[in-house]
Formats: C-alpha cells, structure tokens, sequence
C-alpha cells in the first residue's frame, strides 16, 4: 500500500520536530527561533518583512520573535540607509555560533533519515522537494 504524500509529509515533521523538542528545550530556545535563524544564514540582511514572508510568519509575530533573538544576544538590527524605520538584521557572533550548534543537530537528522539512500537519491529528492514547494508558492500567490 502507497501512502498519501500529505500523510507522510506530516509524519515526517511530527517524527522530526518530536526529535528536534528536547534539543530544543535543553538549548533553551524558542521554536521559532531554528527558522528564522537558517533563513539569516543564506539572506543576511534581510528586514523585518523579508524575514516575516520568507519563514512564513505573521509580521507581528517576527517582531516579537525579533526583539526575544535580540534580547537574548542573537542577532543585531541595523537601521537601513534607504529607509530609517526598517532594520536589517544580522547575526551577532552568538547568534552565529547557535545557528551553527543547531545546523549540526539537523545535519544529523537528515543524516540519520537518509540513511540507505545514494547521493544522487538525495540529490533528486531535495531537487523534487523543492519543486514541490515552490508549486505550493506559486498557487499561494
């Protein structure tokens, strides 16, 4: 029997995220933080906006998640030259370094879940994953 893809997608992120909780918890870190995070990692610089529409949150929520990361020494805003009421956001090297610790955490559940695929399995799912996705983005908008 073939599963429905949308059964197996939600299985695969319960089982994840039920991995992911207690390092989560032990860290001490909020569970927004991991997203918002990795999206820096590749868009540094981003505003406040950018960061809401590319994690999929709420800009009131971001602003919220925002001022916590700050808080807590995570990241940094910047006023932006263009225009003085938006910042930007970069990563403190605390914040770097999280991002980091939590990259390796994920690395070695990707790990553990590709275990018996090819690189060019994983090279093909990844590429099928995010066709996929960007379908999902491309009707959403």
């Amino acid at each position: 029997m073939t599963l429905p893809i949308r059964f197996l997608l939600a299985q695969i992120l319960y089982i994840r995220n039920k991995e992911f909780r207690p390092y989560m918890a032990q860290a001490g870190l909020s569970s927004g933080y991991p997203k918002i995070l990795d999206y820096l990692s590749f868009c540094e610089g981003s505003t406040q906006k950018e960061l809401a529409v590319g994690c999929g949150v709420e800009p009131a929520t971001m602003s919220v998640l925002l001022d916590n990361l700050e808080k807590e020494g995570y990241i940094e805003k910047r006023i932006t030259k263009e225009n003085r009421r938006a910042f930007q956001i970069f990563f403190t090297e605390k914040g770097r370094d999280k991002h980091d610790e939590i990259r390796q955490k994920i690395d070695s559940l990707e790990e553990q879940a590709f275990k018996g695929f090819t690189q060019e399995e994983q090279e093909l799912f990844q590429s099928y994953l995010e066709r996929y996705y960007r379908n999902w983005c491309d009707e959403s908008n």
